[in-house]
This record gives structure tokens, sequence and C-alpha cells, in this order.
């Protein structure tokens, strides 16, 4: 994808992460900016959500998610063991992004 073509997934991964300007709108001169500091696994992964099997995310779907090369995780019922499993996972998932990114969830 082109930085060009990848600018209003920028754009729309600013504004959720609550990094619009003074009245929260984003401009196309920041999504560019953003966008051309993003290398090309990040673009491509800020279009794909990861599901997983089993209660634990794999350590390389962490690692991806540390490093910007996802839009988030997805969970499903078989990720979902107790009530308290399922505030450890959110808490797991959410530590590995770094602070001021969209929320993984």
């Amino acid at each position: 994808m082109s930085r060009r073509r990848a600018a209003p997934v920028v754009a729309a991964a600013l504004l959720a992460a609550g990094c619009g300007g003074r009245d929260g709108a984003v401009t196309d001169s920041d999504a560019r900016a953003a966008a051309q500091a993003m290398t090309s696994a990040q673009l491509a992964g800020a279009h794909v959500v990861f599901p997983f099997a089993g209660t634990r995310p794999r350590a390389a779907l962490l690692a991806r998610l540390r490093r910007g090369e996802a839009a988030g995780v997805i969970l499903l019922g078989r990720n979902v063991g107790s009530p308290a499993r399922l505030r450890a996972l959110t808490r797991r998932v959410r530590a590995a992004v770094p602070r001021g990114a969209p929320p993984p969830l």
C-alpha cells in the first residue's frame, strides 16, 4: 500500500487515540506525516485484526502489537475461560501496546 493511500487509515488511528488538533480534527498533513514514519509492516498491519487460539496470545502476536504491526486482536468464545481469565487476558493484550497507541481490542 502506498503511503498516500495509508493516510486515511492513519488519520482514523490518530483520532481513535485522541491525537487530533485542538478541535479533535486530524489534518491530511498529520496523517501523511504519521504514515511517512511507519514501516511497511506497520502500514499493512494497520488493517489486520488477529484472532488467536486458546486463552493466551502467542509471544509473536504480542510482539507484533508492540511493534505496531497489528490493528488489534479479536476475542472469541474460545479465548474466554472465566471472567477472571478474560480480565487477565485483556490486561496482557493491552500491556503489549505502546502507550498512546489505539486500544488493541
